[in-house]
């Protein structure tokens, strides 16, 4: 039996150390932790009461003894891996391997640093040029022989005086990318075989592996065993993101379609690489109670940002007989603040040079005896509305219970709400999968996501849906087919019992640890769609290929035909060459007659006889809302302000928005109204809004639900056009809430749009009657003023307006970048009207009347008309401003010429572009702001509007005064603008500006005589 004995010192206490066969017999000494794992065969000891960054520690690992300690305690970061020793005790005479950091050769001695990659720091190496190799250069593997001395020079305790040198394998130092200078993670991307070279992936894999130790250790100790999952799988535990399907290599993949059980089919049934472990998981604890894993997972998102990763590592946990996720919370917290507290001597080298602030929120978050925070969803909601509400700059995506916390909101909770980790717990139904757990009050599930500071979402799990019958209502109401989840289902039926689970990405735990985001730097060897490795690393078989979404990939086609031949590229290249060049634009040409998202034809048009002007009329959510409170047909025919000034004014649409409906669908599948609020039925209300002579609007969803969960029109979208039609209404808003998983739609926002605006044209084309106006309710996703007018006449360009002056200054910042969209049959939509509402001041309230309309946003008033003021009612039918919304002969928008306070062409939501013109048919408009909370002065030159001619003056009109202001001859200046008020102006051509004047041009730079004069303004 090999005894090895290690006598060292440590700030002069002498401990002994006595290792047989790699098992810890004897360890002590006072004034020390010592940490002994025989399962490990580790041990660790660290000094009390020191400074993290100066700790101590000895680490001796595996039957060789592969760390080799010396006196008076080297610090952790100048150990050096040995691969023998060619003495015991005080012996100094070692034999090294490693690879060579850096050479610097001097007269009589060269220095060489080496590192054979278990630790940080190399060891210095001193060669005289008697034994110093010829080849010796950064790269290079190297053995060295000598002895191990105290360093006479600074930066190292100890250096190897070597007698004997070999360059096992030689490295041309011009050609060794790792160089070093700092490397960009871009560059590395093209040397992923090599990233493990740099001091930052090495410490970053030593850091990976305390992580992993502790992880196991932890589980070990709380009764969990340890399983393996399969990496193949048929289903991608629903939503957990778009899949690799998996083919053999030496054959083309199966022309069946993604869900057929074909004999085609390699495994008798499609075979994808697996996304999540939970299910198996769970069909694993059903037997044993407590089952962990830590594997590979896989999704094909077509993301090429530094956080996202194709292959990724996922930490899981299942365990049954609980009953409340407080349990899983529990879990999760002890188990990461183990890792924090174990781990800590490892990351230092990390945060190094790095942020102050994130290193102490980790070592807040790892101290014992503090609970970390946890709240509600609907709490987490209210905290980020008021924070919204409250702040000179709110969130970009406004926070509105129902809807899936942003990765801003998810970070201002952790690290501005609470200052470190925060489990949020009980999400809606309508945001989780179906196999969570619901809650009693049937909205919510038993579920949580664990945010952690600048990174979000670290975590997330639940309990699980043991209830039979409650799991298949589950299964069925997200649009799921039972049979894809039989075995799943079959769990139930035999002795099914409380459980739940969690997991856990390790990538992210591993950048919250190291204050690292990058994902590529966290994970070594990760392998991402912009990745590109070496071709002997490529995988050779399988074969995996992404499945085309739908939204790219014409109906029928299935998956790409085409194989790489990675060989074979002599002269048969060039012949095929011509070929392929011919199949792939015919190919091109193919996807674009047929692209779809819905596997039918797009046949929306561009005008569809519908709304060439931007729409008017009344929408009943901002003052009605839903509940007790909402919005009925006795509201309508009591509103003599909308039938006496505002359809007078041009207002002649009434939409209903949500809420409206019963929560369910009827036998037949179709969405019935509530008849205490429409008792006399839909069609008898939108039969009487026509005998008005105005137009009647409705409300769906793109989604499952509709945002008040209602029902929503997700693939029902044939069915519901029909319903709305028949029921004699002309207009349909459709909104963009409890959108499914990407597994169900396999398309994007773009494509669950195109789907009902196929339904429309279809059913406008069946019956000869005009299309449904469809209003696009997306907030502002996807950029929809690029694609949205093939499929509808608005979109919206933002999220939801609030009635007050930051909102309206953000949605007119975030606007005027893209007033080109607007035009006859398409409109940005900027959201319904807040004047009447809120703390708007009068000014304010004209402001955005006066936007809204000049940049030609549909204008649907959103107050309590019975209530509303006479300054309200004035505002909003002022018909001057009006007749330039609704100009017949020019649809464009107003522009900016010029920002004013903020820079030209810079976003500022406080302080958006002030001075605006654009065309109409009877002139020029324009549109100045004042942003400021003063009066102020606003000047501008005539002709820095591009539809004013130079040479000219203008007749001015005032189209809030209503007054004729004189001639604008080359400037106009609007004298003490209110705060937060507007000035719009109707200029007309009133002939040549009189003669003489000076300068000779009014152009903002110079100009030029017919002689050849310059003239520099």
């Amino acid at each position: 039996m090999k005894l090895v004995r290690f006598l060292m010192k440590l700030n002069n206490e002498t401990v002994t150390i006595e290792l047989k066969n790699g098992s810890i017999v004897h360890g002590t000494i006072t004034g020390v932790d010592m940490q002994m794992n025989t399962h490990l065969k580790t041990v660790k000891m660290t000094a009390r009461n020191r400074d993290p960054a100066s700790l101590d520690s000895l680490s001796i690992r595996g039957n060789n003894i592969r760390y080799f300690m010396l006196p008076d305690a080297i610090p952790l970061d100048t150990l050096l891996l040995l691969s023998s020793l060619q003495t015991t005790d005080q012996e100094t005479k070692v034999q090294v391997n490693g690879w060579i950091k850096s050479v610097r050769r001097q007269k009589n001695v060269t220095f060489v640093v080496i590192n054979d990659g278990s630790c940080a720091s190399g060891l210095q190496a001193v060669l005289k040029p008697d034994i110093t190799p010829h080849n010796l250069s950064n790269g290079a593997s190297v053995r060295f022989c000598g002895g191990l001395v105290k360093s006479l020079g600074r930066g190292q305790t100890y250096e190897l005086q070597v007698e004997a040198a070999d360059v096992l394998g030689e490295c041309n130092p011009e050609a060794y990318p790792i160089q070093k200078q700092a490397l960009p993670v871009e560059f590395l991307r093209d040397n992923a075989h090599l990233r493990a070279r740099t001091d930052i992936n090495a410490a970053m894999l030593r850091l990976r592996d305390s992580v992993l130790r502790t992880l196991h250790s932890y589980f070990e100790t709380q009764d969990f065993l340890y399983v393996h999952t399969p990496i193949l799988t048929s289903n991608d535990c629903e939503g957990g993101g778009e899949t690799f399907r998996v083919s053999p290599y030496s054959s083309p993949p199966p022309e069946q379609s993604p869900g057929s059980n074909s004999h085609a089919e390699f495994f008798s049934q499609p075979a994808y690489l697996t996304v999540s472990s939970q299910l198996h998981l769970e069909a694993l604890a059903s037997s044993m109670s407590r089952v962990y894993t830590l594997s590979p997972c896989f999704r094909a998102e077509r993301s090429q940002t530094n956080r996202h990763l194709a292959e990724f590592w996922m930490l899981e946990a299942e365990w049954a007989f609980i009953s409340h996720v407080g349990d899983v919370c529990h879990v999760v917290e002890e188990s990461l603040k183990n890792i924090l507290a174990q781990c800590q001597s490892e990351n230092l080298l990390l945060w190094k040079d790095g942020d102050e602030a994130k290193l102490n929120s980790l070592e807040d978050a790892a101290r014992p005896g503090h609970a970390w925070t946890r709240m509600s969803y609907t709490d987490a909601v209210k905290e980020l509305e008021k924070h919204h509400a409250s702040a000179r700059v709110g969130f970009e995506f406004e926070p509105t219970w129902g809807r899936a916390l942003q990765s801003e909101h998810e970070r201002w909770l952790s690290e501005r709400l609470v200052g470190g980790p925060v489990f949020v717990t009980d999400y809606p139904t309508s945001l989780k999968p179906f196999y969570m757990r619901a809650n009693d009050d049937g909205r919510t599930v038993a579920c949580f996501d664990l945010l952690v500071p600048f990174i979000g979402e670290l975590a997330g799990g639940s309990l699980r849906e043991e209830r039979l019958p409650q799991l298949v209502q589950a299964i069925h109401r997200h649009g799921l087919q039972e049979e894809e989840y039989g075995w799943y289902v079959d769990l139930r039926k035999y002795g099914s019992a409380p459980h739940g689970g969690y997991g856990l990405g390790f990538e992210r735990l591993i950048s919250w640890m190291s204050g690292i985001e990058n994902a590529q730097v966290v994970y070594t060897l990760a392998y991402t769609n912009a990745l590109s490795y070496p071709s002997a690393m490529k995988p050779g078989t399988p074969d995996v290929k992404t499945p085309i979404p739908a939204p790219y990939g014409a109906r029928g086609l299935g998956y790409p035909l085409a194989h790489n031949a990675r060989s074979k590229r002599s002269w048969a290249s060039i012949v095929i060459l011509p070929f392929a060049l011919a199949i792939i634009l015919g190919y091109i040409t193919f996807i674009a007659q047929h692209h779809d998202t819905s596997h039918h034809d797009a046949r929306a048009t561009v005008d569809n006889r519908v709304a060439k002007l931007p729409v008017m009329g009344y929408n009943t959510w901002n003052a009605y809302h839903f509940g007790g409170k909402y919005f009925s047909p006795s509201a309508l025919f009591g509103m003599t302000e909308l039938r006496h000034y505002c359809q007078d004014a041009g207002y002649a649409h009434v939409n209903i928005d949500d809420c409206y409906s019963e929560r369910h669908r009827n036998a037949d599948g179709d969405i019935v109204e509530d008849a205490t609020k429409f008792p006399s039925g839909m069609k008898a209300l939108t039969d009487k809004i026509h005998d008005l002579g105005l137009k009647a609007g409705i409300y769906s969803d793109s989604g499952w639900f509709t945002c008040q969960l209602y029902p929503g029109s997700f693939q029902n979208e044939a069915r519901d056009a029909k319903r709305f039609l028949d029921w004699g209404f002309d207009y349909l808003k459709y909104d963009n809430c409890a959108v499914p998983f990407d597994n169900i739609t396999r398309e994007n926002i773009m494509g669950r749009y195109e789907r009902m605006a196929n339904a429309i044209a279809d059913l406008s084309q069946l019956s000869g009657k005009p299309p449904l106006i469809l209003s696009m309710c997306q907030w502002g996703r996807e950029q929809g003023w690029t694609w949205a007018r093939r499929y509808g006449q608005s979109w919206r360009t933002t999220d939801d307006i609030d009635p007050n002056w930051q909102s309206i200054t953000k949605i007119l910042n975030q606007n005027s970048f893209f007033t080109w969209a607007t035009d006859f049959y398409g409109h940005n939509d900027m959201d319904i009207l807040e004047v009447g509402n809120g703390p708007l001041t009068y000014e304010e309230a004209k402001s955005h009347f006066t936007a809204w309309a000049l940049m030609k946003s549909p204008l649907l008033i959103g107050t309590h008309l019975p209530s509303a003021t006479k300054e309200t009612i004035e505002i909003l039918t002022n018909p001057e401003i009006i007749a330039i919304h609704q100009d017949p002969v020019v649809g464009t928008s107003i522009s900016p010429f010029r920002w004013g306070i903020n820079p030209d062409w810079v976003s500022n939501n406080t302080h958006p572009a002030q001075y605006w013109s654009g065309e109409s048919q009877n002139g020029t408009v324009f549109m100045l702001l004042n942003t400021l909370d003063e009066p102020a002065d606003m000047f501008f030159r005539l002709t820095e509007s591009p539809w004013i001619r130079a040479g000219r003056q203008y007749s001015v009109r005032d189209l809030w005064t209503h007054t004729e202001n004189g001639t604008a001859v080359r400037n106009f200046t609007a004298h003490a603008v209110p705060p937060h008020g507007v000035v719009a102006l109707l200029l007309q051509d009133a002939g040549d500006e009189p003669e003489g004047l000076w300068p000779p041009c009014a152009v903002l730079e110079w100009c030029m005589s017919a002689n050849g004069s310059r003239f520099d303004q």
